[in-house]
């Protein structure tokens, strides 16, 4: 049964699930039931992210959790920091309350309210094409008014009157007609009324019906169009955006990320909806305020020039806002660079500042520091997460990730006993950084299943200052490399589904994975061995399960071999991930490894030659080997090469000769 909702009502087109669960928590704050009511808030909660990994596309993960699903969301910058944090608040309150038996009161509970509708209001407008969608004001839930209780309250009167002219008996007629006649109309009124819908238990499952996915929108953290006004005597002229139906959170947003990139104090606004009717009103503009430590908010909004200009607003050191009408943007202009040459700011102040709370070691980096930096919550302002600082620091490896403009810079780093990931996030245009680093982070639980490890959320990388005990000279590395043998014998090659049966011997068979017992007779594995006394050295047929790790694998295969036919089969030997390569190289004991035998250890792993030497070089290897290409371009080539077409396979032989 769906419910009415005046506060969630606009989702009904999208999804009415989300309207029933978000109604059914308005019902149960009326009956003053929070804890309840924020359950149901959770449940809206959970099929709303789920909705958004639908919608944009983001692949599924089996009985994954709630906590992993918005982590994911947020590290794919499907959702912002604000909208992250919203959905964090309702699932602490829930679980609190599920798992902790905490009791939550109205005032919790209506605060959830209105946060699981702002992201009920980012879900509309992030996922259809009213992007400047404006819902309604907010309604604190009421009790349905009954349409009796006023003709009741009037039926009670009149009843005292009669009491009051019992001696009168026409008024007492008139008075007696009158609540007949009302008491009727209760009546008929009562039939009108409909029942309060039933309200299911909180944990009753709830049958989700299936929609469509819809493309995944490119979703810009910031809004377009608001310009940040500075106190710097150099800023120039800025504009504030006419655009409506951003929400006021979202500016403060803008405005935090702006501190964090260019370490200067940020005012930026947005103008306010002016009624079409009301010609007289003045614009105004809503301002969201972000400081440095230079340079006090709150003293800002109090320098005379400019709170005689402003409207209402207020903040403290670091943050603050307030409204102000249009016409005055240029005395606000004039105000901020009297105020910062007031207080010297100069610009050696305006840049990006990381405060170092402790200097330690990669190595030292355990789950056991991060359960200690867990004491000190909660954190926030007064009291910021620790931040880290380590020299010298090693990257294995790096990568962008996220969609569309926004991108993070992943790195694996090395702790020396050991390797530890990190994630900058929104750094991702500055990839690749050098091989050695000197960063300042903050410690983080990495969730992923039922395993929980240490992750670095790096807010400070420079080029290690450092450089003599981290930038080694390059090092020769000897390989071990024989060209194959001149091919004399070109065999016919044929498809293994297609061979005849049963298939001529003696057979060489070879593969990754090849089967064990699956060819019986005259069968050799891996390696030509027909020269044994009284054997011939040719075999007849070679059957290829999979195709060697290289052209020159196959070449010396058929050298040595000197078949008749080959029998290409259909399996590809899967390749693996750039990390995963990476890890193998780095599992090389090379110092203690006079000379590397590149086929041996190519066809151990099978990866091609060139390949390894590509990773070997990337770690600053000096390889006699023909020029290869980065990493993921030999990995890519190699892909294809497994996938080759059998004509191109003989046409290359052929034209080798």
């Amino acid at each position: 049964m769906e419910i009415q909702s005046a506060n969630f009502s606009f989702l009904r087109e999208h999804d009415p699930q989300l309207v029933n669960l978000a109604a059914r928590a308005e019902q149960f704050f009326l009956d003053d039931d929070s804890n309840t009511c924020i359950i149901k808030l959770g449940q809206f909660a959970e099929r709303l992210a789920k909705l958004i990994a639908v919608n944009t596309e983001l692949s599924q993960v089996p009985k994954e959790a709630q906590l992993e699903l918005i982590q994911r969301l947020r590290r794919e910058s499907i959702i912002s920091s604000e909208v992250d944090d919203l959905f964090h608040s309702i699932r602490k309150a829930r679980n609190d309350i599920v798992h902790e038996h905490r009791n939550a009161d109205s005032h919790e509970a209506l605060t959830l309210l209105k946060d699981a509708r702002y992201l009920g209001i980012w879900f509309y407008r992030t996922f259809t094409k009213d992007k400047d969608f404006r819902a309604k004001p907010f309604v604190r839930p009421v009790a349905p008014t009954d349409p009796t209780t006023e003709l009741q309250e009037e039926i009670k009167r009149l009843r005292e009157d009669l009491v009051a002219k019992t001696g009168e008996i026409d008024a007492t007629a008139e008075l007696k007609a009158e609540i007949d006649r009302l008491q009727a109309l209760v009546a008929e009124l009562g039939k009108k009324i409909p029942e309060r819908p039933p309200i299911a238990n909180p944990e009753t499952p709830v049958d989700i019906p299936e929609r469509p996915p819809i493309a995944a929108p490119n979703i810009d953290p910031s809004p377009k169009g608001e310009t940040a006004l500075t106190p710097s005597p150099s800023a120039k002229r800025g504009e504030v955006s006419k655009r409506g139906g951003w929400h006021h959170g979202v500016i403060g947003i803008v405005a935090s990320r702006l501190v964090e990139r260019y370490g200067a104090p940020v005012f930026i606004g947005s103008y306010e909806d002016a009624h079409d009717d009301d010609s007289d009103q003045v614009a105004t503009v809503r301002f969201s305020v972000r400081g440095i430590p230079e340079f006090h908010v709150f003293h800002a909004l109090e320098y005379e020039p400019i709170k005689t200009i402003r409207n209402k607003g207020g903040g403290h050191k670091a943050a603050g806002g307030f409204t102000l009408p249009a016409a005055n943007l240029e005395k606000l202009r004039d105000g901020l660079r009297e105020f910062a040459d007031r207080e010297n700011i100069l610009p050696s102040h305006i840049m990006p500042l990381v405060n170092i709370d402790a200097r330690v070691d990669l190595s030292d980096v355990s789950m056991t520091l991060l359960q200690q930096c867990d004491r000190l919550q909660p954190c926030g302002l007064g009291n910021a997460d620790p931040v880290f600082y380590s020299e010298n620091v090693r990257v294995i490896s790096q990568q962008t990730r996220g969609k569309d403009k926004v991108k993070h810079l992943s790195l694996e780093l090395d702790t020396g006993n050991g390797k530890i990931k990190a994630i900058a996030w929104r750094w991702g245009e500055y990839c690749p950084v050098p091989n050695y680093v000197d960063i300042a982070y903050k410690l983080r639980a990495n969730q992923w299943q039922d395993t929980t490890s240490v992750e670095l959320e790096v807010v400070g990388i420079r080029e290690a200052s450092n450089m003599e005990n981290s930038q080694s000279s390059p090092q020769p590395l000897q390989l071990q490399y024989k060209p194959a043998p001149v091919i004399t014998k070109l065999p016919q090659w044929q498809k293994l589904s297609e061979a005849p049966r049963p298939l001529p011997r003696p057979l060489l068979l070879y593969g990754c994975d090849r089967p064990a017992d699956k060819f019986q007779g005259d069968v050799d594995c891996d390696r030509p061995n027909r020269n044994r006394i009284g054997q011939d050295k040719d075999y007849h047929a070679i059957v290829l399960w999979t195709l060697p790790p290289s052209f020159t694998h196959l070449q010396w295969l058929i050298a040595l071999a000197k078949p008749d036919y080959i029998y290409l089969g259909s399996h590809i030997p899967s390749v693996p991930s750039i990390e995963e390569f990476r890890a193998q190289i780095q599992s090389l004991n090379l110092d203690n490894i006079e000379k590397l035998n590149l086929l041996d250890l190519a066809q151990q792993w099978w990866i091609s030659p060139s390949a390894i030497v590509s990773a070997l070089r990337e770690l600053n290897y000096i390889c006699e080997f023909p020029d290869t290409l980065p990493l993921e371009g030999e990995l890519l080539r190699m892909q294809r090469w497994y996938s080759i077409a059998i004509a191109k396979l003989a046409a290359l032989f052929i034209n080798a000769r």
